[in-house]
């Protein structure tokens, strides 16, 4: 996949993105969406009259990977392709350099004196990234730092790793690192599970306050992982006056767990290695999504939040970004359908929906993979690892070694010498997913993203005759709650949220005050339940 992905983006060529996309068309059933497709009561219109690639591409954002976990190269590279295209790049934890927040000025053939390291670079490329992220160990983050975001991003947690919070090894805390998160090279830089100032929704509707005082124009996310549940958190974010909710999830595959004291089993075998053989002992009930070859008795299975809640031990095969551990990466994760459906389900019957916008991450690969999360309700969406494809990956799955081939994910210096990206070869990409968006919209009959946008009415099972797939119930991810009356362009472009009068604004826009060292009494009253 990664070569056709290379040759396509690096040659410009459209047959070979066809040949990448009929490559993801036909690969075995891997994830839950791979069990649906489109159907539509509309006549297909031309392409020209459906919204141009440009708009499209607003709508995509790439994955919060750290300066550190990923190289400087690829860091910048990313980020300066989602800004040519007016996407947005995530910083990750770990801090950002001050010198990529002023656009480049200085660029002859290519290159630029102010970032040697890089090529294809062009006048007016500006290698900041427009989502700041603040994490649980506050590595980089400063005022300044905050200051420079288009959106700050409160990281609860992440889907490669839920529950363990960031990790990254002694072997990439190099001098540089070091220096941006302010710490010591060769020192592993782990991240707590939880934010030690979060212990309640109260405590993050203080720190969505505090951000946005600290930069009143930048809207704040705030990521959750799917799992059963996260409808009610999101509410509670929702009510934290936070401006977007996103939640990230790995894509899941064959984890087989035996209990033979209870003879119990826990299968998850939505996989690319659908068909294959499991043993299981005699008499074994079989709990989650299951039924395939070697079951005797096939379980009918609901995937419903409640499920999922009965899985203990599941596995991720797109999961895991350049510093996340192999044991967090293969076993840790869950499938963003039922996190979005839930989550979109449960904001509009509280009346909550207009308030946030909701971006999703978690194995996107093609225009299918837009076009099913808008269908379930997402705004926006979010690329990571095929991100890292498109600007040079050879997917040598050592991204934690510090031994990447090709410098994506490395900190030495002599493996980063070989980085082969450009950021036009990300550009290219992504304008490959709007064109394929653009394409199925005309053959759906709709001429913009945003009329599909929880529509899963346009959605049905797939025929697939697989004994393992037969028995599942997909009318949970299909149910539609009712269509509200708001449009997911009016959404993302209202205003961000304000603080409404605060006692600090009141007291410095006194001119007394700036000038002077004086006294002053006000009645005021705490509206902050968290004080």
């Amino acid at each position: 996949m990664s070569k056709l992905l290379h040759k396509a983006v690096r040659q410009k060529s459209g047959s070979a993105y066809s040949v990448y996309q009929q490559h993801l068309a036909n690969r075995p059933v891997n994830v839950l969406r791979d069990l649906l497709e489109f159907k539509s009561d509309r006549s297909p219109i031309p392409v020209g009259r459906v919204e141009p690639a440009s708009a499209i591409v607003q709508r995509f954002c790439t994955g919060g990977m750290s300066l550190g976990a990923i190289s400087r190269e690829t860091h910048e590279a990313i980020a300066i392709a989602m800004n040519r295209l007016g996407g947005k790049s995530n910083s990750g934890e770990g801090g950002e350099d001050p010198i990529r927040w002023k656009p480049l000025t200085d660029v002859v053939d290519g290159y630029s004196p102010t970032l040697p390291h890089l090529k294809g670079l062009q006048n007016g490329d500006t290698a900041t990234s427009a989502i700041k992220q603040v994490a649980s160990g506050r590595f980089g983050v400063t005022p300044t730092f905050l200051a420079n975001a288009d959106q700050l991003e409160i990281k609860i947690a992440q889907g490669a790793k839920p529950g363990e919070g960031g990790q990254l090894p002694g072997k990439k805390v190099s001098a540089y690192i070091a220096r941006l998160r302010n710490s010591k090279p060769g020192v592993p830089l782990i991240s707590p599970p939880p934010h030690h100032d979060i212990y309640s929704i109260e405590d993050l509707a203080q720190l969505i306050y505090d951000l946005h005082q600290v930069n009143p124009r930048a809207k704040v996310s705030v990521k959750l992982v799917a799992e059963a549940g996260i409808g009610t958190v999101a509410s509670g974010v929702a009510k934290g006056n936070a401006d977007i909710i996103q939640w990230k999830s790995e894509e899941i595959y064959e984890k087989t767990v035996h209990n033979r004291g209870k003879k119990t089993l826990f299968m998850w075998e939505i996989t690319a290695h659908v068909g294959k053989h499991s043993s299981l002992p005699k008499n074994s009930k079989v709990v989650g999504i299951c039924s395939g070859r070697g079951l005797t008795r096939p379980t009918r299975t609901q995937i419903s939040p409640e499920n999922f809640l009965s899985v203990r031990h599941i596995s991720g095969h797109d999961g895991g970004t350049g510093a996340s551990p192999v044991s967090s990466i293969k076993h840790a994760g869950g499938p963003w359908e039922l996190g979005l459906t839930e989550t979109h389900q449960t904001l509009i019957e509280n009346g909550l929906r207009e308030r946030v916008v909701l971006r999703v991450d978690g194995g996107f690969k093609s225009g299918f993979d837009v076009m099913m999360a808008a269908a379930m309700g997402a705004d926006e969406y979010g690329f990571g690892s095929v991100a890292m494809i498109a600007t040079g990956c050879v997917m040598a799955r050592i991204c934690h070694t510090n031994n990447c081939p090709v410098g994506v994910a490395s900190q030495r210096e002599e493996l980063r010498a070989r980085f082969p990206g450009v950021p036009g070869d990300l550009v290219n990409y992504f304008l490959y997913v709007a064109e394929e968006v653009r394409g199925m919209l005309a053959q759906l009959g709709y001429e913009k993203l945003d009329d599909i946008i929880g529509r899963t009415d346009i959605l049905r099972p797939r025929d697939i005759s697989l004994m393992k797939t037969r028995h599942l119930d997909l009318s949970y991810i299909l149910s539609n709650v009712g269509l509200p009356e708001w449009s997911s362009s009016m959404i993302r472009n209202q205003e961000v949220h304000n603080n409404g009068p605060v006692l600090d604004d009141v007291l410095l826009a006194d001119p007394k005050i700036l000038s002077l060292k004086v006294l002053k009494e006000l009645l005021f009253r705490l509206v902050i339940s968290s004080l």
